[in-house]
């Protein structure tokens, strides 16, 4: 696809399976760069602790409306501050950000303030307070949001030229992941040891991004790169007088990597390589039903 500029944009997806749940929070790496600082500009009696905070409005219009999130929060002149600047129930989307019981607990522990507002129907304001050093919760938390889903450091003609770079020039294969996109994604899971499977392998871009992170970080990534046996076509030239299917490109790139990194781990006077072997199967046909 392309964008309203004409540059070509790739869209990839990844799924992560975690077996064992006390590692969902940590899961995927967070960005430490992605907030501004200058937002902080307010502090309280909490400043040791919690560092400064910004205010932000605890109602919302929100699609995924709960009757249980649309009540009343007590003004201290005794108004019934609903959702919106209401002084009653209204059942139209908006709602509290949070549920009654952690608003009891945030006005008691100094993370909600009540105040005055001209720009309310009600008279009153309600917000919460996002601190530097701590979560809504109050845990110690540095303070980091999750990495942008919109890649602009990774171009599409990436990936011919980390084919040529492996084919001596040729490009044996048409559109190819950039190795960068995917590095970039394996790079978003804090995991070092888990199997990274790929049911659209193509030229096994994968298995090559996978291998060098490993080399990169001392990782202990598994693939599995899962592609059937389409025909190329032999009109393109460079391709056809050496491969039948996309899946020997895909094998042959594997072992071409394979090669290149043990080369320039040995250059480095190492004499211990890692785990740099693979396996290739391929379906047969069942004797039973002639099927696969």
């Amino acid at each position: 696809a392309s964008d309203a500029r004409g540059i070509a944009t790739i869209t990839e997806y990844i799924l992560v399976y975690i077996k064992n749940p006390a590692r969902m929070r940590t899961a995927f790496k967070r960005n430490p760069f992605a907030y501004d600082r200058k937002r902080y500009r307010h502090t309280d009696e909490y400043a040791l602790e919690r560092g400064p905070y910004y205010y932000d409005s605890l109602d919302r219009g929100s699609v995924r409306y709960s009757d249980s999130l649309n009540y009343a929060i007590t003004a201290p002149d005794g108004t019934p501050i609903y959702p919106h600047g209401r002084t009653e129930f209204i059942n139209d989307g908006w709602t509290w950000k949070w549920s009654k019981e952690k608003v009891q607990w945030g006005l008691e522990n100094g993370f909600i303030s009540i105040e005055p507002s001209a720009k309310k129907a009600n008279g009153w304001a309600v917000k919460y307070k996002i601190y530097l050093n701590v979560d809504n919760e109050g845990q110690p938390q540095p303070k980091t949001a999750p990495f942008k889903n919109t890649i602009t450091s990774v171009l599409n003609a990436d990936g011919a030229a980390d084919i040529k770079k492996l084919f001596d020039g040729k490009t044996v294969f048409k559109y190819s992941k950039p190795v960068k996109l995917i590095r970039h994604l394996l790079d978003l899971v804090t995991a070092k040891d888990g199997i990274v499977l790929d049911f659209f392998a193509g030229s096994a871009t994968t298995g090559q991004a996978a291998l060098e992170a490993n080399i990169d970080d001392g990782g202990s990534r598994q693939f599995i790169l899962v592609q059937l046996p389409e025909l190329l076509d032999k009109s393109f030239g460079e391709t056809s007088a050496t491969y039948d299917t996309i899946c020997e490109i895909g094998e042959d790139r594997v072992k071409k990597v394979i090669t290149k990194l043990e080369e320039g781990i040995s250059a480095l006077g190492k004499d211990e390589l890692p785990d740099l072997g693979m396996k290739v199967y391929e379906l047969v046909p069942d004797a039973e039903d002639d099927g696969l």
